[in-house]
Formats: C-alpha cells, structure tokens, sequence
C-alpha cells in the first residue's frame, strides 16, 4: 500500500485529539500503520496551538501542552518556504484557511481533511492537482480511500 500524505486542519486536530471523534480512529489506525504520513507546517501548527488557548474548549497549561506534544508525535513538521506564493492555486473564501492548501500543494499531500465548508468547496479545482479534499467521517469508512485514485 502508498504511504500517502496528509494534511489535516485545526478542527480535525481538535476533533482527534481533543474530542476523541470516533471518525478519527481510521485515520489514527492509518498512521499507526504507516499507511499515512500526516503532515504539518509551522503556520498550521501555531494555529493549532492558538485555538487550544480558547477558553470554550477549558483546557489548562497542562492539557494544552500535552495535546501540543500529541501533534507533535502523530505529525511531520515540514519547512513550507513557498506559503502564499503559488498564483495558479484556488484561492480559499476564508483566508485563514489557506494555509491548508499552500501546505498540502507544496509537499504534495494527496489528501486534506476538513470539514471546513470554505475548503470543502474547492474539492474540484483541488482534485485537478491531484489532492483529494474530505471530511474525516467521509475518508474513514471506505478503505479504498487509504489509496488516492
């Protein structure tokens, strides 16, 4: 089976690790079995960092920074020196979302779950470039999908 790479937003970070979304155990299972390598880059990673700090999710220093080591242990951290600079990429309604899809063109990710509504909408010009946009719940249950077409 392809190693594939994939990018995951914030929320499908909270949603595993934070959550414990059931629809995240075949990704976690994926990577466990290194049929995956989930990728990450600074920005996504400080973003990540950032939200943790929301006082809705209640989390204190000590929880924060163990979820902190948690996508620090299921993730690569990736020099993305190109963010923001590809002109033929489509550009995302919610800028804050683009990061996403800088990262996942410039390391060549196959896939990028979201459940984000912005992203979820360039599905089509993002599979022209070979990248596969879903939700987690929509990856999961098709082991097909562990394989980009």
């Amino acid at each position: 089976m392809n190693n594939s790479i994939v990018v995951l937003d914030t929320n499908v970070w909270l949603d595993w690790l934070v959550c414990q979304d059931e629809s995240m155990h075949p990704i976690e299972k994926a990577q466990k079995l290194r049929q995956i390598s989930i990728v990450i880059d600074s920005p996504c990673q400080k973003e990540f960092e950032k939200v943790l700090t929301y006082p809705r999710l209640g989390l204190g220093q000590q929880q924060i920074q163990e979820y902190i080591k948690k996508i620090k242990h299921y993730s690569c951290l990736v020099d993305n020196p190109d963010y923001g600079t590809l002109k033929f990429l489509p550009k995302c309604s919610d800028r804050d979302d683009q990061k996403f899809l800088d990262l996942t063109i410039n390391i060549g990710a196959t896939w990028l779950l979201t459940r984000d509504k912005a992203l979820l909408k360039l599905k089509n010009p993002l599979k022209n470039l070979g990248v596969t946009v879903s939700t987690p719940s929509q990856w999961g249950p098709h082991p097909s999908l562990f394989v980009p077409n």
